[in-house]
């Protein structure tokens, strides 16, 4: 008992001459250490690695009542979240420099997707993907897919406040279909690359970009006064056309040029 009593009495005061004379405490070897290091940890010839404390988030708020601002510097490892984080005073360190928002699905009711798709013709404003999402944590977030038959989704943005319900996040289009499928699955992934839901939740059908209709030809007529030798105006002559819708889409119509003895000069 003597003898380890001893032993302990000889590495305090071993460590506190260290102390005095300025000179680091280092572990692991005999190497002189870093001068501006108070305490140093050598990885053995990179074998060996520093192990930190581990802590659940429900752990650290635990911990978390017993801190102050004097405690500043104390660092764990959150085993949730898979990072290291320090005592700032008051709250607890990001894991990220930019704090990422965190989310729940209802996978079963909450995704939908929007707009009408045609093989050939870009997308517009009103082609997205509407997911409906609980907000566990606010932050910035981030939704996006690869991109299939031309066409991909991407949105990033910010949730500033934990708000009071789900809230619902647009996904726009980005591109132009490039065929016809019943069925178009995607897959989308937040920002840490876990997918949300799965691709049978974002199936869309892209169909044939051509609308069938009928002109009335009865209720054809010019639109705007058309002056012998007057350059005509795209915006106020024209031609007006009754169509009788049959299917909806996208339509091109147009004459043929007609001058002077067929020659491309007139209208």
């Amino acid at each position: 008992m003597k003898k380890k009593v001893f032993t302990l009495i000889m590495t305090f005061i071993f460590l506190q001459t260290f102390a005095q004379i300025g000179k680091p405490v280092v572990v692991g070897g005999n190497q002189k250490g870093d001068d501006n290091a108070t305490f140093e940890i050598l990885s053995q010839n990179g074998t060996k690695g520093f192990m930190p404390p581990k802590f659940t988030s429900a752990q650290m708020a635990t911990l978390q009542s017993t801190l102050g601002m004097i405690n500043k510097g104390l660092t764990v490892y959150n085993t949730d979240e898979n990072c290291l984080q320090s005592w700032k005073g008051n709250a607890w360190s990001e894991c990220d420099a930019i704090s990422l928002a965190k989310f729940t699905f209802d996978c079963s009711t909450a995704t939908v997707t929007k707009g009408s798709y045609y093989a050939g013709v870009p997308t517009g404003t009103n082609n997205y993907i509407e997911i409906t999402a609980t907000v566990v944590k606010p932050g910035t977030y981030t939704f996006y897919t690869e991109t299939i038959n031309g066409v991909r989704f991407s949105y990033t943005g910010i949730v500033a406040a934990m708000p009071s319900g789900p809230i619902k996040i647009q996904i726009p289009a980005f591109g132009t279909p490039t065929d016809v499928n019943p069925a178009v699955a995607y897959r989308v992934y937040d920002q840490t690359g876990k997918e949300v839901c799965s691709a049978s939740n974002f199936t869309i059908p892209v169909t044939e970009n051509n609308a069938d209709f009928k002109i009335s030809c009865d209720n054809t007529q010019p639109v705007g006064t058309f002056t012998e030798d007057q350059p005509v105006d795209p915006v106020t002559n024209g031609v007006s056309l009754q169509l009788d819708v049959a299917e909806s889409g996208f339509y091109s119509l147009h004459t043929d040029v007609i001058g002077s003895n067929g020659a491309d000069t007139g209208m």
